[in-house]
């Protein structure tokens, strides 16, 4: 039951953190790295 419930709040914590769209990381990427660095998007 424990791993579960660790498991769903694991889930739960990157579904709303991670950002949706690639261009949202593709820009925070860019901002920190040249555009050669960034193009694995």
């Amino acid at each position: 039951m424990v791993p579960a419930a660790l498991a769903a709040v694991l889930l739960l914590v990157a579904v709303v953190v991670a950002p949706e769209r690639p261009q949202d990381q593709e820009a925070i990427c860019q901002r920190h790295n040249g555009v050669d660095a960034c193009r694995v998007w």
